[in-house]
């Protein structure tokens, strides 16, 4: 058997998807995800060499302190496209599919409720693309993979630090103040995890 390919320089690795080299060169990738863990999926696929175009609201429903903070590093080796992906919106939607069309890889998260709302469905996405791979992270697993009672939820990094009682641990134990680990550790561990998945 052929031996793999070598990792990308470090530059390459600095530079992402824009300059090409790296275990996925030639892969195109579409990241419709948000906030930081999503994100940080398209950003590692960039450093192993993908081309990733990233898709935001133009009226994002996230907290705009999160896209100055932790943008660059969430989004780093991204192209950037501002549309509106809902049915509603005729000329985003079509701008959207055919991104749909041309891309190897999608990468998505969000509430079923929300998906479902924007017609960011396995059935639709696979309708504009029978060939795109479809990568979706959430915190909990969606109601289609029947992954338990709190598959619908929302979460971010404070609230599964505090229910894996990484909070009581960096505060300093049982009976003192709770404190969150200021880097975003389930994001940026969940992200990795997700990029060497998809």
């Amino acid at each position: 058997a052929p031996a793999p390919p070598p990792p990308p320089s470090p530059a390459a690795a600095r530079e992402g998807g824009r300059s090409g080299g790296g275990w996925m060169e030639g892969v195109k990738v579409l990241d419709l995800c948000n906030v930081i863990a999503g994100p940080t999926i398209g950003t590692m696929l960039a450093r192993f060499g993908a081309k990733v175009t990233k898709v935001d609201s133009p009226r994002p429903t996230y907290s705009p302190e999160i896209t100055v903070l932790y943008g660059l590093a969430a989004n780093a080796g991204k192209r950037s496209v501002l549309l509106d992906v809902s049915p509603a919106e005729a000329a985003g939607r079509a701008a959207f599919e055919a991104l749909v069309a041309r891309v190897d890889v999608v990468v998505y998260n969000g509430t079923s409720d929300a998906l479902e709302r924007l017609g960011i469905t396995p059935a639709e996405l696979h309708r504009m693309n029978p060939n795109v791979v479809l990568s979706r992270f959430d915190a909990y697993g969606g109601p289609n993979e029947g992954k338990g009672e709190r598959a619908d939820h929302i979460s971010y990094d404070d609230n599964l630090q505090a229910a894996l009682g990484i909070m009581e641990r960096f505060g300093g134990g049982l009976g003192r103040v709770e404190e969150h680990a200021h880097v975003g550790t389930i994001d940026v561990a969940a992200g990795v995890a997700g990029a060497l998945a998809t």
